[in-house]
């Protein structure tokens, strides 16, 4: 077991200052510490609101009237050296303080509650957005939209700012810059035969929304971002969801893809028809057939696989199945016996209940300490005091976790144990 704690190397982390070798051990450590965990996201939180901070020089304006009023009072070189560093010292501080205001504010926003995706927002009256009045303007003569009709131009009440809007009303947004264009999309390159994004099937860009597509005799290669890469199996269909500073997102709709990720826990995600793979810095392999059920196979580190509240923590060596509308089933190292593979197959997808119960406790070894400590919240109470006897039987609990505790899932017990049970899993 590794204790070792990782609090002062963060920043360097984040910034991929470490060896790789370094940040594969801080990823799998941050997984399994809870301290380091917290201290590691309120880094991330800091250096990404410090990121969305733009820098401006003074303008020249405000130095020509330093200048002349100390021209005016004749002081010396030396004088004006000490004023230029109080204004700079000046400046530093009013930067210090909005900065401060910043964070803070985005704390506070922070502390709201999010709203389900799938669950359409309520607004209050007091909360509710001021209908936007038109407002007799003149177009400015140096805009950047040209449209093709005549376009009114409506300003909200008590506001200076202009928006184009369509007849009906729809606001026009200005088109992205190639910056922001560049920042969404992602290179790609072939592998093998004619991979598409839409018609086209040479090497280029992946954006926000493309699907690439490979046949029977294609394979290309995504770089994701700046930390890692997926490779795109033949009969292969995949989409870029969502890229930013703090998710990257593919949907594999059907196919195989390989993925060496080197980055923080839940960075990048992989949807699925039937779950949702969340990395946690490692390399594995996913399966999804045409009936959009998926398996899992992690080489290195951990993957989370998750579905309706159900998640199952597949670390290397170990593999996943999930079936589409019935979601996660539970993670069984490659190594396991087939018997034991069938019985929990039956258990997870096909209501095996306690016959299927039997045969995974029978054929299990000490290494299956990973398949049954996951089954410990999914089977009944009696089942779970059976199952608590069979692990301790392969690793005693820890100190400070009770039969009791266990019995009535007691999360930081069980994660203790789980802790203690990897010695096992990777000995």
């Amino acid at each position: 077991m590794n204790y070792k704690h990782y609090k002062g190397k963060f920043s360097a982390y984040m910034n991929h200052e470490l060896p790789k070798e370094e940040r594969q051990v801080i990823a799998e450590h941050i997984l399994v510490c809870e301290s380091c965990r917290e201290e590691h996201d309120q880094v991330k939180l800091g250096v990404g609101l410090a990121g969305m901070l733009r820098q401006t020089d003074a303008p020249p304006s405000t130095w020509a009237g330093i200048e002349a009023a100390m021209a005016a009072k004749k002081q010396s070189a030396g004088s004006v050296f000490s004023l230029r560093f109080v204004a700079l010292g000046f400046a530093s501080i009013v930067a210090i303080m909005g900065m401060g205001a910043f964070i803070y504010f985005a704390l506070q926003s922070n502390k709201q509650p999010v709203a389900d995706s799938n669950t359409p927002a309520v607004p209050s009256a007091a909360n509710s957005p001021q209908p936007v009045v038109p407002v007799p303007v003149t177009a400015p003569t140096n805009t950047n939209i040209a449209p093709a009709v005549d376009v009114p131009l409506m300003a909200g009440p008590g506001s200076d700012k202009i928006t184009p809007v369509t007849p009906d009303g729809t606001l026009i947004k200005p088109p992205a810059s190639r910056a922001a264009v560049a920042a969404a999309s992602w290179n790609f390159e072939t592998l093998a035969g004619m991979p598409k994004v839409g018609d086209a099937s040479v090497d280029g860009k992946l954006a926000v929304g493309d699907f690439l597509e490979t046949d029977a005799g294609s394979k290309a290669r995504i770089e994701v971002a700046d930390i890692g890469n997926v490779e795109i199996e033949p009969n292969s269909r995949v989409r870029l969801v969502n890229t930013s500073k703090k998710q990257h997102r593919l949907s594999l709709e059907r196919g195989t893809l390989q993925a060496q990720i080197l980055a923080p826990p839940r960075l990048f995600i992989v949807d699925t028809p039937s779950a949702v793979a969340v990395d946690l810095g490692c390399a594995y392999k996913l399966e999804v057939d045409k009936a959009g059920n998926s398996k899992l196979h992690v080489t290195s580190g951990y993957v989370a696989l998750e579905r309706a509240g159900r998640e199952s923590i597949v670390p290397a060596g170990a593999m996943c199945l999930t079936r589409r509308g019935q979601g996660v089933g539970t993670p069984f190292f490659e190594s396991a016996t087939p018997a034991l593979e069938a019985a929990l197959f039956k258990f997870d997808f096909e209501r095996g209940g306690a016959a299927s119960l039997a045969r995974i406790i029978t054929e299990s070894r000490a290494e299956d300490t990973l398949t049954l400590w996951h089954l410990l919240p999914r089977v009944t109470q009696s089942d779970r005091e059976r199952l608590f006897e069979v692990l301790s039987s392969y690793v005693a609990p820890p100190e400070g976790v009770t039969r009791e505790g266990v019995l009535k899932l007691n999360k930081k017990m069980l994660e203790d144990w789980r802790i203690e049970m990897e010695n096992i899993w990777f000995s």
